[in-house]
This record gives structure tokens, C-alpha cells and sequence, in this order.
């Protein structure tokens, strides 16, 4: 595969830099979490090519709600110079799962979530050819704008409760090489998730697709088949088989509808076929309905194995791990170390006219000394950030620097994710050397902070807990 070349900004004409942090491996057997609600409503129609001329495309399922199982629609409203979202648009959508379970932090994920169009090339197997990050491009704007209109059809997981309103996938795109903010331009691209996709992924309503395999299909319809079957064979994985009738089936993938089954079998077995080459299916088959025609697909010895992995790593998670560490002397736990609250650079608590924040947006940015008070009192937290942040953004501001400053504190502007690397890497050092200073100023332990003690009969290695109180219960040797 041809080697992903930095993104230049069609306006400037500035390269992207090419990560060099955070590159995404993917193991052999590796499943992207990918949120339920979007893969199981059919949102993505089974087709490469874009459908611009369609107004909707509605899917009606049956859903249990308030204890009672009943009949919901969700309507896909496509963009209208994009149109429905597609497989394509789907191959998409799961290499940015991808980038997104990469970018949790605490297990939780945030606004905004950045990445390189490199590293979303990279996960789909595509070349730097400039079509493919104009696609990628056109891919981000049609997540924003695509609407859906639910009819009890959408999932909340934070509430436990479907809902009836319309939303959108992306609150908000900026591209690379955008403004962010007045003056500010994006060094990567950033995307906003809305409320309810966010509050699903970070409350795990996903599926599991696996990704390796899911890029080697071919077929429209079976790439748009593999989330759903994860929803449809898992909900009757006891009787081996899953229904569902032909028009119900063809409403999800938005392909024409047949009356013959001959030109439905046509039409079918490319991709069911193909589905069961590589193990999602052991075979599948069309018979006659009540009304009309069902599909029955039988669940493949890879659904089999995948969701046994998927519960072994489960349990394995569970299951605590045996302390491997040398045993030490027990002795009665010494108190939690106590780091001292970082100092700030700026304190806020000092005169006005001495206070170092007023100080610099009067001496650097030019604000004029009462707006710079004002600004201290009310919004401290806020001038310190953005006075910090200064210094990482790539702006290039010629007049008006104070104006700029003045509504970056007021606005609360976005500032880059390395003043925020750059804040925790310095709690960091400020905690290290309190520590050192706590343990060097220390008699009873030696320069790693441990001591030597004994209860009499054993004798053992203690982290020093620096309180001569507390120390003296264990004499040392």
C-alpha cells in the first residue's frame, strides 16, 4: 500500500502533519465498538453510490417500550448535496470508532474528538490520492448534516428510555485547516459528537465488529449486513436461526424489492454468499411467507467464535489478577501520601495592581488596565487558560491583539490539546519534586522514601509515611 503523505490545506496550501503519537495498531482479532443505535436502524444504505435523488428512507421495527413491545420508524433525511449515507460511508464510520476508543481517557470519551486524515486513511487501506481526502472530507459534512427523525426509534442509554425527536450524528465539523475560533485554525480535524451519540458510547450501547474481516468484504449488501446480523443472530443465537421478511429486509439495506424468487435469490446471493465464504453465516435460504417472502439466515461458525472471544476477554476482565510482587511486612497501612495543591504561576489572590494575570494582558496584549481587572475578577480560571494557551496556537494575529484576548476569556475559546498535555505534565514535575523535598527533609527513611522496621518477631520494608506520630508505633532497625 502506498505510504500516507501529509494533507495539504486546498487554501494555503500547509501541510497536516502526520501523526506521530497515538498510531493505531489493529491485533489480528480485534472488534470495534460501534454505536448500536446507528448500526442497527439501517442508516447506511447498501450501496457505493451516492443517492442524491432519494427525499428519505424510512425503516419501521418493532421495539420494546414501557414494558410493551411495538412498532417504531426512524427516517434518514440525507443532505441534500451528499444524499443517504452509504457502505462507503459506513467503511468510514467504523475506522472512526476506531480512532474514538483510542481517544478515551478514563474510559470516558469527550468532545471534540481530533484526528488526521492520515490515520483515517491508514485504518481504511486507501492511498494519499487527493480524491480520497476529498471523499473523507465530503464523509464529515454529510455525518453533520444527515438528519434522523425518530419515532420512538432511538435508544437513550444514560435514560433507559427510546425516544421521539430528530438529531444529527455531528453536532459539529471542523476540517483541517479551518478556523476553529477567530484567528485560530484547526491543526487536525476536530468533530463534536451530539448528546445522544455520545452518551451511548460512553455507556456502552455498541456492538462488536471485527474489523479485518468487515474490510475484506466486497458486496454492498453484505458490508451493510454485518451490524445488523450482530443484533439479529445474537437475539436468536439459542435457535440457531434468524427470519425476517424480504420487505422488512430490503426497508434496512434500501435496495428494490422483488416479486419473483428467482430475482430475488439473483439479487441476494452475491452477498449472503459472500457472508458465508467468511464465516458470518452457515447458510442462508429464501422461502415463502404469510405475505410474500422471508430470508433465513443460520448463524455462522465465526458469529459462534467471535462471541465466545468476546466472552472469554469479558470474564478475563472480571477475573482479579494474582500480586505477583515480593510479600512485604504487613504492618497497619501508613496514611495516603498527601500532594500539595499545584501553585499556580498566577495567583489571583493578590492586588490588582501586583496580580502578574493583570500584569500580562496589560503588558503583553495590550488590554487596557481596568478591562484587564474586570476580566481577573470575574473570569480568573479562564484568563490563566487562555494566557497559557497563547503561546500554542499557530495564529498569526497583526492588530488588534487585545480584542482578540478580550474575547478569547469571554467566549471561553477552544484551546489546543497540548496546553492541556503540557498543564498535566506539569502537575506532574510540581508533585515529583514535593515528594522529593517531603522524603529528603525526612530522618527515618532512606532517599527512595523507605524504611526499615520491626514488630519485634519480623522485620520488614515500609513506604515512610514522613510523620514522626505515626512512625514511631514501628521502631526501626
Amino acid at each position: 500500500m502506498k505510504k500516507i503523505a501529509p494533507e495539504a490545506d486546498p487554501e494555503t496550501h500547509e501541510l497536516e502533519p502526520t501523526p506521530k503519537a497515538e498510531v493505531v495498531t489493529i491485533p489480528s482479532t480485534e472488534f470495534v465498538q460501534v454505536e448500536k443505535n446507528l448500526a442497527s436502524m439501517g442508516f447506511f444504505s447498501a450501496t457505493t453510490t451516492h443517492i442524491k435523488d432519494a427525499k428519505s428512507k424510512t425503516v419501521t421495527f418493532t421495539r420494546e417500550r414501557d414494558g410493551k413491545r411495538g412498532v417504531v420508524t426512524v427516517t434518514i433525511v440525507p443532505a441534500a448535496i451528499h444524499g443517504l449515507p452509504t457502505t462507503a460511508d459506513q467503511d468510514k464510520w467504523i475506522a472512526f470508532q476506531k480512532l474514538v476508543e483510542s481517544r478515551r481517557r478514563g474510559g470516558i470519551v469527550s468532545n471534540p474528538v481530533s484526528f488526521t486524515s492520515a490515520e483515517m486513511l491508514e485504518l481504511l487501506g486507501l492511498s494519499d490520492g487527493a480524491n480520497n481526502y476529498q471523499d473523507l472530507y465530503r464523509w464529515l459534512d454529510l455525518m453533520a448534516f444527515t438528519g434522523i427523525i425518530s419515532e420512538w426509534g432511538v435508544y437513550s442509554a444514560g435514560k433507559k428510555i427510546s425516544r421521539r425527536d430528530v438529531y444529527h450524528v455531528f453536532d459539529r465539523v471542523v476540517r483541517y485547516g479551518k478556523y476553529i475560533e477567530d484567528g485560530i485554525k484547526a491543526d487536525q480535524n476536530y468533530v463534536w459528537f451530539s448528546e445522544w451519540q455520545l452518551e451511548n458510547i460512553n455507556n456502552n450501547h455498541t456492538l462488536p465488529i471485527e474489523h479485518e474481516a468487515y474490510k475484506l468484504l466486497n458486496a454492498p449488501i453484505a458490508k451493510a449486513l454485518v451490524p445488523l446480523l450482530q443484533v439479529w443472530l445474537y437475539a436468536s443465537e439459542n435457535e440457531g436461526k434468524f427470519e425476517k421478511r424480504y420487505d422488512e429486509l430490503c426497508q434496512y439495506l434500501n435496495i428494490s424489492q422483488y416479486q419473483h424468487l428467482s430475482k430475488i435469490k439473483e439479487k441476494l446471493s452475491p452477498a449472503l454468499d459472500e457472508l458465508k465464504a467468511h464465516g458470518y453465516l452457515k447458510s442462508w435460504k429464501v422461502e415463502k411467507a404469510e405475505q410474500g417472502y422471508k430470508v433465513i439466515f443460520y448463524h455462522g461458525e465465526k458469529y459462534r467464535r467471535d462471541r465466545q472471544l468476546q466472552r472469554e476477554r469479558k470474564q478475563d476482565a472480571l477475573t482479579p489478577k494474582p500480586d505477583k510482587r515480593p510479600r512485604q511486612l504487613q504492618l497497619a497501612p501508613a496514611p495516603a501520601e498527601v500532594v500539595p495543591p499545584a501553585i499556580s504561576a498566577w495567583p489571583v489572590s493578590s492586588p490588582p495592581l501586583e496580580n502578574p494575570l493583570v500584569t500580562e494582558l496589560v503588558a503583553t496584549f495590550g488590554v487596557d488596565e481596568s478591562k484587564a481587572r474586570e476580566l481577573v475578577s470575574v473570569k480568573p480560571d479562564e484568563v490563566r487558560k487562555q494566557i497559557g494557551a497563547f503561546s500554542l496556537r499557530k495564529v498569526n494575529i497583526t492588530s488588534n491583539l487585545a480584542g482578540w484576548i478580550i474575547r478569547a476569556i469571554e467566549h471561553g475559546y477552544f484551546v489546543p490539546p497540548a496546553y492541556f498535555e503540557a498543564q498535566r505534565k506539569a502537575e506532574e514535575t510540581k508533585s515529583a519534586q514535593a515528594r522529593r523535598a517531603q522524603t529528603a527533609a525526612c530522618p527515618l527513611c532512606d532517599a527512595s522514601g523507605i524504611r526499615m522496621v520491626t514488630d519485634g518477631k519480623k522485620s520488614g520494608a515500609v513506604k515512610c509515611s514522613h510523620n514522626p506520630e505515626i512512625e514511631a508505633r514501628y521502631p526501626g532497625l
